[in-house]
């Protein structure tokens, strides 16, 4: 009786063990809060971004469909980058929050006075949603809070993808033309004919196709470094000028000084 007691006595323990055991696990699970969305919205309603640290502001608008830096002149915004950033916070998902209180914002720098970054989400003028980036726990995470909630998170998530300079979110192809019939130089005119090069007054005349496709080329992929705010004095003897012609007609006008080169297209009273 005493052994059979003894026995009951360790299987009434154990399922005691394994009830304690399976509540925990199930109170501690942060997957029990994982499946509800950080942002409450469709990126789609996102019509306006802007982005602080410490020392700036980027604004990010999108306009007519497409987005725009409306501090920058108007000028496109890279829109992979921005594309990616407002997926990146869209996927992101709520699990179980690592501090509670307000006064851990400080440690985490996710307060309202010290962030390493701020990002509003707008529809239209109105915010819909605010975000506080903050220290980081490790490799491609960061500590986040949402504005209003004193909850902080440990986020799948990279404060540099949400740089606050105007240049990192310039689109730097922004001068790239594709579909090119026409090329001018000074001293001569290429035109396409059945996808082959030739010059445009004189088709019997040979002509280098090789040299002639890394022209168009060079013009396809046309990459900016950034927009010149204060344009230095350019020497007409180091300019050169190309028309191009194709489903638009631009006029390219290149400049060397020193060690940087300059361009300005057609199109834009900027100097790039």
């Amino acid at each position: 009786m005493f052994q059979s007691n003894v026995k009951l006595a360790g299987l009434l323990l154990l399922q005691l063990i394994a009830a304690a055991g399976i509540y925990l696990v199930t109170q501690n699970d942060p997957t029990e809060h994982s499946s509800h969305p950080l942002l409450e919205l469709s990126k789609h309603q996102i019509t306006k971004v802007e982005i602080s640290d410490q020392e700036k502001t980027a604004l990010l608008q999108k306009q007519n469909g497409r987005w725009v830096l409306p501090e920058l002149h108007q000028l496109p915004v890279n829109t992979n980058k921005i594309d990616s950033a407002l997926e990146n916070l869209h996927k992101l998902k709520i699990g179980w929050p690592i501090a509670t209180t307000e006064s851990s914002h400080q440690r985490f720098e996710v307060s309202e006075e010290n962030f390493q970054r701020r990002i509003k989400l707008f529809h239209n003028d109105t915010i819909i949603s605010e975000l506080f980036l903050g220290t980081s726990p490790g490799f491609r995470k960061v500590h986040l809070r949402k504005g209003g909630d004193d909850k902080v998170y440990s986020m799948a998530l990279n404060s540099y993808d949400y740089p606050t300079s105007l240049n990192d979110w310039l689109s730097k192809r922004l001068l790239a033309v594709e579909d090119i019939k026409v090329i001018k130089g000074e001293d001569f005119s290429l035109q396409k004919k059945n996808e082959q090069w030739q010059f445009s007054q004189d088709s019997e005349t040979p002509i280098d196709e090789t040299q002639a496709k890394q022209l168009e080329q060079a013009f396809n992929g046309l990459t900016i470094a950034n927009v010149v705010e204060e344009a230095p004095e350019l020497s007409e003897a180091n300019k050169v000028n190309y028309q191009l012609e194709g489903d638009s007609q631009f006029t390219f006008t290149f400049y060397h000084k020193d060690s940087d080169y300059y361009v300005k297209r057609s199109d834009h009273a900027q100097l790039f």
